[in-house]
């Protein structure tokens, strides 16, 4: 008989056990499946509380199920001599008949090792046009480890623009309920790796023609934080006018991978029975629609899933709880709220705190990334679920915030991005409205300023400035987080200078010291070429080669850089230049091209 908590933590809790408890998930990962035993061992501990269980069926655009359109993943290998291959969903069915199976499918991620897969009829070797590109054009199917390293991408992705790849991933879906009695769908890595990606496609090209500006040439990255001094009218005009452009990108991006998550739910719709749809988004709504192109208010405000699981797996508590209240304050009452807490980096007694905020701000459920490593762990999945049980608060109804856009174009069309770009937090109010028609009609009268600047872009030899190869060491910090994660980041990065400055290899540092990209390929970096004012330079404009840097804030935490060699300034044809010095060189001509407009209204006669 399946045994529950909750009246345990009822009693804990000295509360009236008629409230309601919040209900309990689990990631189970591929891998945890891929050997005899796994999906009963899997099924055996979910008894202990679990409601329901997300199994990983896609990993890497591969199949942990039976499918005629999908390759098997290539981890799966008979368990005996003789037999057929395992099928893992038809197991964990089969051993869990008392949990709400769903099915976890990576979308967009399609292989993250060194080599290729060797089934030719897996997406990435029978659809190589479908894989997302970088602003020079390349494929990332072409990327080396450290170029994947460099560019924040865990391996080959599709291109959430490539419209075959979108009927191929709702025929994959289609396939899979068809086939197998599954409560729901969930999918994962529903967006873009980064926001350097999808300017070298379809998309990019179709931006230019519509809005005359290719999206290479806007800023690198917009964030949150610089939409305020935008609105107000701060800055120069021409980094008002490409805001405003980046903003119109961001939208671009994000219809896309909508538009995939629109296919899904007429997939699950048209099903008999109807089956649930639900997905695992970054909680930062601002941030995930800049970067990503995940716009997860919008999929919940237009019913397009059923569930909505924020990925709340790091730092402390002052951040998790203001990452999963962020997320509460823009779901309407009718989309289910998971917290996904890091149950695979937490011990019990921290994730408990975490899940009794959950359970306050009215979250339906906690769900544990991930399963198969709690099993392995001292306390157990039953130790974890008894940290995190215990009732739950109701939650308000809300209304949506991420209202559809605007037909019509102009200064509410563009709010509209704007608000999902801030992740619902512009004010309101007239003057609001009234700025929003500002950078609105700015961005019009811009038209021809644009298209000079692109012009005057092309033209001639241009001097590149003086440029670093480094490598380096970083350690990440949330908005979120309180002061003594911050210094405590800050004093592993001065410990990570410290090692430098005394001759320690920078690979070394960087494998013990480092975050991302860099621990895992010697902390190299890509070149930084020394733009005069470009805040992130100052600090390294003076360093020559062997020089170490100061600890360097920046918005996302703290770096610390090591000099391996500056290359003097140089001349270069313009149009063979890096896009980061074409994007410096654009902005320049376009901030020229405005001047000349505005004084040349200003010297025209006026009105009779």
């Amino acid at each position: 008989m399946r045994r529950r908590l909750w009246p345990l933590a009822c009693l804990a809790a000295a509360v009236g056990c008629g409230a309601t408890p919040v209900r309990t998930a689990g990631w189970v990962v591929r891998h945890a499946l891929a050997e005899p035993g796994g999906a009963q061992r899997i099924c055996a501990a979910a008894a202990a509380g679990l409601d329901q269980v997300l199994v990983q069926v896609r990993g890497r655009g591969d199949a942990y199920y039976r499918s005629e359109g999908v390759p098997p993943a290539e981890s799966l290998t008979p368990f005996a001599d003789g037999d057929a291959l395992p099928d893992p969903l038809a197991e964990v069915l089969a051993a869990c008949p008392e949990r709400e199976v769903v099915a976890w499918l990576n979308v967009y991620f399609l292989w993250g090792g060194d080599d290729r897969p060797t089934a030719p009829e897996h997406v990435t070797r029978a659809h190589p046009e479908w894989l997302l590109r970088d602003a020079d054009g390349r494929s990332v199917g072409e990327y080396g480890p450290l170029e994947r390293a460099a560019g924040w991408i865990e391996g080959l992705y599709a291109d959430p623009a490539a419209e075959g790849y979108r009927e191929h991933f709702a025929a994959v879906v289609r396939e899979l309920v068809t086939r197998y009695p599954v409560a729901g769908v969930h999918l994962d890595f529903v967006r873009y790796p980064g926001p350097d990606y999808g300017q070298g496609g379809a998309l990019a090209e179709s931006f230019a023609t519509a809005w005359g500006v290719d999206p290479r040439l806007l800023p690198a990255e917009l964030r949150v934080p610089e939409l305020g001094p935008w609105l107000s009218g701060a800055g120069t005009p021409a980094d008002r006018v490409l805001t405003t452009a980046a903003l119109l990108w961001a939208e671009a991006r994000s219809a896309r991978v909508t538009a995939l998550v629109r296919a899904v739910r007429a997939v699950l719709d048209a099903a008999a029975p109807r089956v649930r749809l639900s997905a695992a988004v970054f909680p930062d709504p601002g941030n995930a629609y800049l970067a990503k192109g995940q716009d997860w208010p919008t999929w919940a405000a237009a019913g397009l899933v059923d569930a909505l699981y924020p990925m709340a797996y790091f730092g402390g508590p002052e951040r998790v709880a203001g990452q999963l209240q962020a997320v509460a304050g823009l779901v309407p009452a009718g989309t289910e709220l998971w917290a996904g807490l890091g149950a695979y980096i937490k011990e019990p007694g921290p994730l408990g705190d975490e899940a009794a905020t959950a359970r306050r701000l009215g979250y339906d459920g906690v769900c544990l990334f991930d399963v198969g490593t709690v099993l392995d762990s001292a306390p157990g999945l039953e130790g974890y679920l008894q940290a995190v049980s215990g009732p739950r608060a109701g939650r308000s109804p809300r209304l949506p915030v991420a209202a559809p856009t605007p037909r019509t174009r102009g200064g509410a069309w563009l709010g509209a991005i704007a608000v999902r770009a801030a992740g619902g937090a512009l004010p309101a109010g007239t003057e609001v409205g009234a700025a929003l028609d500002e950078r609105w009609a700015e961005f019009e009268a811009a038209a021809g300023a644009l298209a000079a600047a692109r012009s005057m872009l092309d033209d001639g030899v241009r001097l590149l400035p003086a440029a670093l190869d480094l490598v380096g060491a970083f350690r990440y910090v949330d908005p979120g987080d309180g002061p003594e994660r911050r210094t405590a980041q800050r004093e592993r990065a001065e410990e990570a200078r410290r090692r430098l400055l005394a001759g320690a290899d920078p690979g070394a540092v960087a494998a013990e010291l480092s975050q991302g990209g860099t621990r895992r390929l010697g902390g190299v970096l890509p070149r930084r070429y020394l733009w005069p004012g470009a805040p992130l330079t100052e600090p390294l404009r003076g360093l020559e080669a062997g020089q170490v840097s100061a600890v360097v804030p920046v918005s996302n935490g703290f770096w610390v850089y090591r000099v391996v060699r500056r290359e003097p300034p140089r001349p270069v044809a313009a149009a063979e230049a890096p896009w980061d010095a074409r994007r410096q060189w654009f902005r320049q001509a376009l901030g020229e091209a405005l001047e000349r407009d505005h004084s040349a209204a200003a010297a025209a006669p006026g009105d009779p």
